[in-house]
Protein backbone atom coordinates (compact mmCIF):
# COMPACT_ATOMS: atom_id res chain seq x y z
CA UNK A 1 0.00 0.00 0.00
CA UNK A 2 2.91 2.35 0.74
CA UNK A 3 4.19 1.91 -2.83
CA UNK A 4 0.77 2.86 -4.20
CA UNK A 5 0.67 5.98 -2.02
CA UNK A 6 4.20 6.87 -3.21
CA UNK A 7 2.97 6.62 -6.81
CA UNK A 8 -0.06 8.83 -6.07
CA UNK A 9 2.16 11.30 -4.23
CA UNK A 10 4.74 11.41 -7.03
CA UNK A 11 2.03 11.85 -9.64
CA UNK A 12 0.49 14.74 -7.74
CA UNK A 13 3.85 16.41 -7.21
CA UNK A 14 4.77 16.10 -10.89
CA UNK A 15 1.41 17.57 -11.91
CA UNK A 16 2.02 20.46 -9.51
CA UNK A 17 5.38 21.14 -11.18
CA UNK A 18 3.48 21.58 -14.44
CA UNK A 19 0.99 23.85 -12.73
CA UNK A 20 3.39 26.12 -10.85
CA UNK A 21 6.80 25.53 -12.36
CA UNK A 22 9.92 25.60 -10.20
CA UNK A 23 8.10 27.05 -7.19
CA UNK A 24 6.28 23.75 -6.62
CA UNK A 25 9.57 21.83 -6.77
CA UNK A 26 11.13 24.33 -4.38
CA UNK A 27 8.31 23.77 -1.89
CA UNK A 28 8.81 20.00 -2.11
CA UNK A 29 12.59 20.39 -1.64
CA UNK A 30 12.06 22.55 1.45
CA UNK A 31 9.67 19.99 2.93
CA UNK A 32 12.18 17.23 2.13
CA UNK A 33 14.93 19.29 3.79
CA UNK A 34 13.00 19.52 7.07
CA UNK A 35 11.76 15.92 6.67
CA UNK A 36 8.12 17.04 6.80
CA UNK A 37 6.06 14.46 4.94
CA UNK A 38 8.90 13.38 2.65
CA UNK A 39 12.13 11.98 4.04
CA UNK A 40 14.88 11.28 1.52
CA UNK A 41 17.65 10.47 4.02
CA UNK A 42 19.52 7.36 2.94
CA UNK A 43 18.06 7.35 -0.60
CA UNK A 44 19.78 7.93 -3.93
CA UNK A 45 17.89 11.23 -4.21
CA UNK A 46 18.75 12.67 -0.82
CA UNK A 47 20.50 15.56 -2.61
CA UNK A 48 17.06 16.92 -3.54
CA UNK A 49 16.42 17.93 0.07
CA UNK A 50 19.96 19.07 0.85
CA UNK A 51 20.72 22.61 1.93
CA UNK A 52 22.91 23.25 -1.12
CA UNK A 53 20.17 22.29 -3.60
CA UNK A 54 17.44 24.54 -2.19
CA UNK A 55 19.29 27.76 -3.19
CA UNK A 56 19.75 26.30 -6.68
CA UNK A 57 15.98 25.85 -6.96
CA UNK A 58 15.41 29.28 -5.40
CA UNK A 59 17.59 30.94 -8.05
CA UNK A 60 15.83 28.96 -10.78
CA UNK A 61 12.46 30.02 -9.36
CA UNK A 62 13.47 33.69 -9.14
CA UNK A 63 14.78 33.65 -12.71
CA UNK A 64 11.61 31.87 -13.83
CA UNK A 65 9.39 34.69 -12.56
CA UNK A 66 11.73 37.60 -13.34
CA UNK A 67 12.05 36.48 -16.95
CA UNK A 68 8.39 35.50 -17.30
CA UNK A 69 7.67 37.98 -20.09
CA UNK A 70 10.90 37.22 -21.98
CA UNK A 71 11.13 33.45 -21.72
CA UNK A 72 9.83 31.48 -24.68
CA UNK A 73 6.61 29.58 -23.89
CA UNK A 74 8.13 26.45 -25.42
CA UNK A 75 10.51 26.14 -22.45
CA UNK A 76 7.78 25.74 -19.81
CA UNK A 77 6.83 22.13 -20.58
CA UNK A 78 10.41 20.77 -20.73
CA UNK A 79 11.30 22.46 -17.42
CA UNK A 80 8.12 21.06 -15.85
CA UNK A 81 9.03 17.63 -17.25
CA UNK A 82 12.50 17.76 -15.68
CA UNK A 83 11.20 18.92 -12.31
CA UNK A 84 8.29 16.48 -12.43
CA UNK A 85 10.73 13.65 -13.08
CA UNK A 86 12.81 14.58 -10.05
CA UNK A 87 9.91 14.96 -7.61
CA UNK A 88 8.19 11.76 -8.76
CA UNK A 89 11.44 9.81 -8.46
CA UNK A 90 12.03 11.33 -5.01
CA UNK A 91 8.59 10.22 -3.90
CA UNK A 92 9.33 6.66 -5.04
CA UNK A 93 12.84 6.71 -3.54
CA UNK A 94 11.37 7.35 -0.12
CA UNK A 95 9.48 4.04 -0.24
CA UNK A 96 11.48 1.79 -2.56
CA UNK A 97 14.93 1.48 -4.06
CA UNK A 98 13.37 1.31 -7.54
CA UNK A 99 12.87 5.02 -8.10
CA UNK A 100 13.88 5.30 -11.77
CA UNK A 101 10.34 4.66 -13.18
CA UNK A 102 9.42 7.93 -11.46
CA UNK A 103 11.75 9.75 -13.82
CA UNK A 104 9.72 8.63 -16.82
CA UNK A 105 6.25 8.97 -15.28
CA UNK A 106 7.12 12.32 -13.67
CA UNK A 107 8.48 13.72 -16.93
CA UNK A 108 5.29 12.75 -18.76
CA UNK A 109 3.02 14.11 -16.00
CA UNK A 110 4.96 17.37 -15.66
CA UNK A 111 5.06 17.97 -19.40
CA UNK A 112 1.36 17.20 -19.84
CA UNK A 113 0.21 19.34 -16.91
CA UNK A 114 2.37 22.25 -18.12
CA UNK A 115 0.73 21.96 -21.55
CA UNK A 116 -2.75 21.98 -20.03
CA UNK A 117 -1.84 24.89 -17.75
CA UNK A 118 -0.40 26.87 -20.67
CA UNK A 119 -3.73 26.51 -22.46
CA UNK A 120 -5.60 27.80 -19.42
CA UNK A 121 -3.22 30.74 -19.03
CA UNK A 122 -3.41 31.64 -22.73
CA UNK A 123 -7.21 31.58 -22.61
CA UNK A 124 -7.22 33.87 -19.58
CA UNK A 125 -4.78 36.25 -21.28
CA UNK A 126 -6.94 36.38 -24.41
CA UNK A 127 -10.01 37.23 -22.37
CA UNK A 128 -8.40 39.58 -19.86
CA UNK A 129 -5.29 40.97 -21.49
CA UNK A 130 -1.89 41.54 -19.89
CA UNK A 131 -3.47 42.89 -16.71
CA UNK A 132 -4.70 39.40 -15.91
CA UNK A 133 -1.42 37.65 -16.77
CA UNK A 134 0.44 38.38 -13.54
CA UNK A 135 -2.56 37.51 -11.43
CA UNK A 136 -3.10 34.20 -13.20
CA UNK A 137 0.58 33.26 -12.82
CA UNK A 138 0.48 34.12 -9.11
CA UNK A 139 -2.75 32.19 -8.60
CA UNK A 140 -1.44 29.10 -10.42
CA UNK A 141 1.83 29.20 -8.47
CA UNK A 142 0.07 29.55 -5.12
CA UNK A 143 -2.27 26.71 -6.03
CA UNK A 144 0.68 24.53 -7.07
CA UNK A 145 2.49 25.08 -3.77
CA UNK A 146 -0.64 24.42 -1.71
CA UNK A 147 -1.53 21.32 -3.73
CA UNK A 148 2.05 19.98 -3.59
CA UNK A 149 2.11 20.34 0.21
CA UNK A 150 -1.34 18.76 0.49
CA UNK A 151 -0.30 15.89 -1.78
CA UNK A 152 2.73 15.16 0.38
CA UNK A 153 0.54 14.76 3.44
CA UNK A 154 -2.44 13.18 1.62
CA UNK A 155 -1.05 11.12 -1.29
CA UNK A 156 -4.45 10.09 -2.79
CA UNK A 157 -4.86 13.75 -3.71
CA UNK A 158 -2.44 13.02 -6.57
CA UNK A 159 -5.06 10.78 -8.16
CA UNK A 160 -7.68 13.50 -7.72
CA UNK A 161 -5.35 15.98 -9.44
CA UNK A 162 -4.92 13.57 -12.34
CA UNK A 163 -8.69 13.35 -12.76
CA UNK A 164 -9.06 17.15 -12.59
CA UNK A 165 -6.30 17.72 -15.17
CA UNK A 166 -7.81 15.07 -17.45
CA UNK A 167 -11.22 16.71 -17.15
CA UNK A 168 -9.85 20.17 -17.90
CA UNK A 169 -7.85 18.86 -20.86
CA UNK A 170 -10.87 17.01 -22.27
CA UNK A 171 -13.15 20.01 -21.76
CA UNK A 172 -10.71 22.40 -23.44
CA UNK A 173 -10.23 19.99 -26.34
CA UNK A 174 -13.98 19.58 -26.79
CA UNK A 175 -14.55 23.34 -26.73
CA UNK A 176 -11.81 23.89 -29.30
CA UNK A 177 -13.31 21.30 -31.67
CA UNK A 178 -16.80 22.77 -31.21
CA UNK A 179 -15.49 26.24 -31.97
CA UNK A 180 -13.80 25.05 -35.15
CA UNK A 181 -16.90 23.12 -36.19
CA UNK A 182 -18.92 26.29 -35.74
CA UNK A 183 -16.48 28.25 -37.88
CA UNK A 184 -16.70 25.64 -40.66
CA UNK A 185 -20.48 25.95 -40.71
CA UNK A 186 -20.19 29.67 -41.52
CA UNK A 187 -18.76 28.94 -44.95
Amino acid sequence: MDDLFAIFQGLGLALCCGLGGPLAALAVAVLAHVHAGIDLRGTDLQWFGRSWFIPVLAVLTAAWYLLAKRRPPAIEAPVAAALGAIVFAASLAEETSTWWPGLIAGAVAGYWSASVTAGIREGALRRGGDDVGGGIALLLSAAAVALAAATIFCPPLGLVLLVVFAYVAATRGRRASEKHAGLRSLR
